[in-house]
């Protein structure tokens, strides 16, 4: 049977701090126009309203030719706890009836069409250089050093290799892919005035979903493998360098992987999902705009790898998206109501 299915609305929120908050994230509270506490947003405004969109279909009983479907899933945050989500429906088939029409993923924002998001990985650089004094640098190979200059190495490669491609605009990315560094580390208990052995620098790469993950893990794991490590002193003074002749001893490097998203998504934008919603918010709101993040959405991924019609929406705050003081707006809510009406409609017809 033919289907419209609205998928992923979760149970599940982020954790909320209340001494970071204005006001209590765990009362809902109404001031307003504004709907406020943990959830509004992502995504418990979004299950609210589908529940309430599915309990008026079974009351009106209007007279349909596609089935319409709402998936609400328990674990939409916690990625580290497979088996109980959405990965555990795909993996039984469940979400195989759904196959045979439009799938909206129900975890965006901003009352527009989400038509794409990136691959994520995360990696680790780790450094090893020559533990000494640093009152006598010129006997030190200095990992922390060798981190910055390997980095800016790695970075250029990448950013050269991996450049922005015209379907990036296209889709609404207003990030193209990224490779960079978010956390640094040295060993516990160093003095201030020692040069460490070690040093670790880790991040992650962001690709949009027209570069394959994969091919640029590849790409970076080989580059840094063959860097030529003493050649990138330089600008730390003469007494930096990165081969000890005299200790027959050099710098190294490795870049480890950690966790990946796997693919990104990217809609058919002449698909059923994206042409139907587009029409949808563009009759409620005036206008619409497709847009792409570089957040990553490992189920939709999923999805489309497997040959689902897929578009992202919802009808929280992005700018409350995962934030302290988390709202939404109950006019949001009600242009949401009359798109969902439509996009049933509009499905219908077709």
């Amino acid at each position: 049977d033919k289907v419209v299915s609205f998928v992923g609305m979760h149970f599940d929120v982020v954790p909320a701090d209340p001494g970071s908050w204005e006001f209590d994230p765990f009362t809902l509270e109404r001031d307003g126009d504004q709907l406020k506490g943990r959830g509004t947003t992502g995504c418990l405004g979004n299950v609210a309203i589908l529940a309430n969109f599915m309990a008026a279909l079974a009351e009106a009983k209007p007279a349909l030719q596609r089935s319409v479907v709402a998936v609400f899933v328990s674990n939409g945050e916690q990625a580290s706890q497979p088996g109980v989500g959405l990965d555990m429906l795909l993996d039984r088939g469940v979400l195989d009836p759904v196959k045979n029409g439009p799938l909206y993923w129900m975890d965006g924002a901003d009352l527009q069409p989400c038509v794409g998001t990136s691959a994520v990985a995360s990696w680790t650089l780790e450094i090893e250089g020559k533990k000494f004094h640093s009152g006598f640098a010129n006997n030190a190979i200095n990992p922390i050093e060798l981190a910055m200059d390997s980095l800016k190495s790695i970075q250029t490669f990448f950013y050269d290799t991996f450049k922005p491609l015209p379907d990036e605009e296209a889709y609404g990315f207003k990030c193209t892919s990224t490779m960079k560094p978010t956390q640094w580390s040295y060993p516990e208990g160093s003095s201030v005035n020692v040069i460490p052995q070690t040093a670790t620098v880790s991040g992650d790469v962001r690709v949009t979903p027209f570069h394959d993950i994969e091919a640029v893990q590849e790409a970076l794991t080989k580059f840094v493998g063959e860097l030529d490590v003493p050649a990138l002193a330089g600008g730390h003074g003469t007494a930096s360098k990165y081969e000890l002749p005299q200790d027959n001893l050099k710098g190294k490097l490795k870049l480890v992987w950690g966790g990946s998203t796997g693919a990104g998504f990217a809609a058919d934008l002449k698909g059923t999902a994206v042409t139907v919603m587009t029409e949808a918010v563009a009759q409620e709101m005036g206008a619409a705009r497709l847009f792409s993040l570089t957040g990553s959405l490992p189920h939709v991924g999923k999805l489309r790898k497997a040959g689902y019609d897929v578009c992202g929406m919802g009808f929280g705050r992005m700018e409350y998206f995962h934030a302290n003081n988390e709202q939404a707006r109950v006019s949001d809510f009600a242009h949401g109501w009359k798109i969902l009406c439509s996009t049933v409609t509009a499905c219908d017809s077709k």
